[in-house]
């Protein structure tokens, strides 16, 4: 049996071959006449007018008497109905949340990877070495439990304090009323506004940085140049329009079959889709979720010693040489309910205020610009979850 690709080989050979005796059997003949006839066939009736290619250019370089518009009916807008109502678009701050959420689950799932992939290794001393090391030098004294039990019992007595200067808290003017720091939600409302604001920044930073070139030359040079040999015919402008507002009588079609739609079967029940409200959920459960885990690995990995000695031994410890004085408690409650009598101040030097040079120039805060913009974005977050639901 013959090998398949050797005869392939073989017919291949032979194709060459032949081509290449046809090719060399073939003799040219010799060009006789050079005549070009490449240039463009034009009927014998057909006229060609020459153009005065001076008066053309100035022309062209001369200006041009446009006709205005008395009525502009622009139809480029789509047609909306009169009970609908077009909302805006709200796209860009949905991708600033995913942007600002996407960093902080990234940390999140960080966070998790490390506690997931932490090992402890297991205790194999249970030595309880918590005892304090007492130098051996020192001598601990000894106490007697029931003498110290009945000592504390009576009480010590303690002398009144005469006068009592307290200048721990700040001094307020009587008609200053100092209401509760916001510096919490302020943080909050800078975070969630940060990436908004960056963008805004940048697309005004484009916009200050581009440079317009004036317009120097107003001549309308956009009319279209027609040879003075053609014809340009004229039109009824009423009845053209009469005939676009009869309109064109279209037959009706016999028969329409749509099978765009899929075939969904009779016994086959669809249920309406819970994306929306699944987006929801989702967004909801995923702090909960990151905090619960979190709680739980805690509680996973704390190992409780049981309890095997329940003495109680909060009680202080008293040398037997201290003496405890007792104290009459209803006079030093009666003095505690009557009070101290302070001393007014005669001046106030308040100096909390921050010292700013002369030539410094401080700008006003933009904290009520954020708390709007945080409001806005509210009222939309609102109103995007209200759609998705």
């Amino acid at each position: 049996m013959s090998d398949p690709i050797e005869g392939v080989k073989t017919a291949r050979r032979k194709s060459i071959n032949m081509i290449n005796d046809n090719f060399a059997a073939i003799s040219l003949k010799p060009v006789a006449s050079q005549a070009d006839k490449s240039g463009p066939v034009i009927e014998a009736d057909v006229k060609v007018g020459t153009v005065d290619r001076s008066a053309h250019l100035q022309a062209i370089q001369g200006d041009a008497a446009l006709k205005t518009t008395g009525v502009t009916n622009d139809r480029s807008e789509p047609v909306i109905e009169p009970g609908v109502t077009v909302k805006p678009n709200k796209r860009n701050s949905l991708l600033g949340e995913v942007r600002t959420a996407g960093a902080r689950r990234s940390s999140i799932d960080t966070i998790k990877h490390d506690f997931d992939t932490i090992s402890l290794k297991p205790v194999t001393d249970l030595s309880d070495k918590g005892a304090p090391m007492i130098d051996p030098d020192v001598k601990i004294a000894t106490v007697d439990r029931t003498a110290h039990l009945e000592g504390i019992a009576k009480g010590a007595e303690l002398k009144p304090a005469s006068e009592t200067n307290d200048r721990s808290e700040p001094k307020l003017l009587p008609g200053l009323t100092v209401q509760p720091s916001k510096r919490g939600d302020v943080l909050n409302d800078v975070r969630v506004a940060g990436a908004r604001r960056s963008s805004i920044d940048t697309i005004k930073h484009d916009f200050d940085t581009i440079a317009l070139k004036p317009v120097t030359d107003v001549s309308d040079k956009g009319a279209p140049m027609i040879d003075p040999t053609v014809k340009i015919a004229t039109i009824d402008r009423a009845a053209h329009l009469d005939g676009i507002a009869k309109g064109a009588e279209l037959k009706p079609a016999p028969e329409v079959k749509d099978r765009s739609e899929p075939v969904i079967e009779a016994d086959v029940k669809l249920q309406p889709s819970t994306r929306g409200t699944l987006f929801n959920d989702v967004r909801v459960a995923g702090a909960r979720r990151s905090s619960i885990d979190t709680i739980k690995h805690d509680f996973d990995t704390i190992s409780l010693k049981p309890v095997t000695d329940v003495s109680d031994k909060g009680a202080p410890m008293i040398d037997p040489t201290v003496k405890i004085a007792t104290i009459d408690r209803a006079a030093h409650l009666d003095g505690i309910a009557k009070g101290a009598e302070l001393k007014p101040a005669s001046e106030t030097n308040d100096r909390s205020e921050p010292v700013i040079e002369a030539e410094v120039k401080v700008q006003p805060n933009r904290r009520p610009s954020v708390l709007e913009d945080v409001k806005a974005a509210a009222v939309r977050r609102a109103s995007f979850t209200a759609e998705s639901a």
